[in-house]
């Protein structure tokens, strides 16, 4: 996706983490293991936002995904 794409989208997001394109763009240019953080940062952050601002979704799934994939490290 290009970046003029990417601002674009992201404009037109009401919530969104901080710096989203950039951060997005530098998962594709980080060494794999900083880019899989990074990119496991970037879903907490996005997670922490829908939990907080609509809470009736459920995210224990996702919760779970996301401890076993940490615990696989």
């Amino acid at each position: 996706m290009g970046r003029a794409l990417q601002q674009r989208l992201a404009q037109k997001l009401t919530l969104a983490p901080e710096n989203l394109v950039a951060r997005m763009e530098q998962l594709l240019s980080a060494p794999p293991r900083e880019g899989f953080d990074a990119l496991h940062a970037l879903e907490a952050e996005v997670l922490a936002l829908v939990a907080t601002h609509m809470p009736e979704v459920d995210l224990a799934s996702v919760h779970r995904r996301h401890l076993a994939c940490r615990a696989s490290r």
